[in-house]
């Protein structure tokens, strides 16, 4: 139970108290990529609730072409997201390396890295899930990340801004942890 309250606490810490929860996250071993996945699953199931049927009902006569079928629907719908996922993390990754490591603090791998940026996506993946439950009630929120994001829409780049800003605002403020840390360092070293 105690571990289900700590999962809780990081999800709502990341929509709540960002900053401390980044911190905390980044220096500590707490909070693991996998804890996200679930999750991930069950808004996709939301989003796409009659190709995720179609998939469990074929996994009932065919495991194999079922369990394929889940995989696409997740796929099609959770791509982006799994790419920002890897593409953060090997930035923060990165950055780690660049800025060096600290002294009194863990150094940040690059599973890690993908732990911070499971919880970084919390936001996005909670706005989703509010358009799913709103558009279920009748009500359409057009800028919010449940709907698919095209190019050619005339207001592409402020459904990009509702969709994705939050996670930014938190992917920069782990940046900054980074940074701040080792401004910190070099400080003291002077």
């Amino acid at each position: 139970m105690s571990a289900l309250k700590a999962h809780l606490a990081r999800l709502g810490g990341a929509l709540i108290r960002p900053g401390p929860t980044l911190e905390r996250l980044l220096y500590s071993n707490e909070g693991r990529m996998y804890e996200i996945f679930p999750w991930m699953l069950v808004l996709t199931a939301a989003i796409d609730p009659v190709r995720t049927g179609r998939a469990f009902l074929m996994a009932r006569v065919e495991p194999l072409t079922g369990l394929r079928d889940l995989l696409l629907v997740v796929s099609n719908r959770m791509t982006i997201q799994l790419v920002v996922l890897v593409a953060g993390a090997a930035v923060l990754f990165l950055a780690q390396r660049l800025l060096g490591h600290q002294k009194d603090r863990q150094e940040l791998g690059f599973d890690r890295a993908l732990d911070l940026m499971a919880v970084v996506l919390v936001p996005h993946l909670f706005l989703a899930a509010v358009g799913q439950i709103s558009r279920s009630l009748g009500w359409e929120l057009q800028y919010f990340p449940h709907r698919r994001l095209y190019f050619y829409d005339m207001d592409f780049p402020l459904k990009l801004l509702f969709a994705w800003g939050w996670s930014s605002v938190l992917y920069i403020s782990a940046l900054r942890h980074l940074w701040k840390g080792r401004a910190q360092e070099v400080s003291e070293n002077s």
